[in-house]
């Protein structure tokens, strides 16, 4: 779909421009705090996103299934290492969306179900005392209640907007005169 293609790459041209807007800081703050590991991978993702943006031979399916990717490996990686006062959760919902959005309504699903297995496993690490070093105490309890609000919001922003950007005449994801190739 030329729609789809279109979307990729503004995405990708969105995140190399506007991206040094938040790497800067992100990078700055990281230093200060002695977080270095998240200097390396806020860095390598950006590094690997302007090489999905800049080169021409890859495919725009490719393109967006990699940078689909990079959005969950940093989202999980700041939930991990931060917790949930860092940005990982921002990433993870953008995860949902954008694979909305770059790949369809069955990668829709995909990453909500991956998002809420990820939120539920964090859940269970944090029960079982295995993620105990955040800088900020969260009871399973508030834990519980952040996880079910995320899960909520990242259906909506995901499956709404995905119908919203269907086709008229389309059926099962596809109009009747397009081809069955993929993105």
């Amino acid at each position: 779909m030329e729609w789809r293609k279109r979307i990729s790459n503004s995405i990708l041209l969105a995140f190399t421009v506007f991206g040094a807007v938040a790497y800067l800081p992100s990078i700055y703050l990281s230093y200060i705090q002695g977080l270095f590991n998240i200097i390396i991978f806020d860095t390598v993702v950006y590094i690997l996103i302007l090489f999905l943006a800049l080169n021409k031979r890859i495919p725009i399916s490719l393109k967006a299934v990699c940078s689909t990717a990079l959005f969950y490996i940093l989202g999980l990686l700041l939930l991990i290492i931060l917790g949930p006062v860092g940005a990982g959760n921002l990433w993870l919902l953008s995860f949902s969306l954008v694979a909305g959005l770059t790949l369809g309504k069955r990668a829709s699903v995909i990453t909500l179900a991956i998002n809420s297995a990820t939120q539920l496993m964090l859940l269970l690490l944090i029960r079982l005392n295995l993620l105990d070093n955040y800088e900020v105490a969260y009871s399973m309890e508030i834990w519980l209640a952040r996880t079910t609000n995320f899960i909520l919001l990242n259906i909506v922003i995901t499956i709404r907007p995905g119908k919203a950007c269907r086709v008229p005449g389309q059926r099962n994801g596809r109009t009747s005169a397009e081809n069955t190739e993929p993105l």
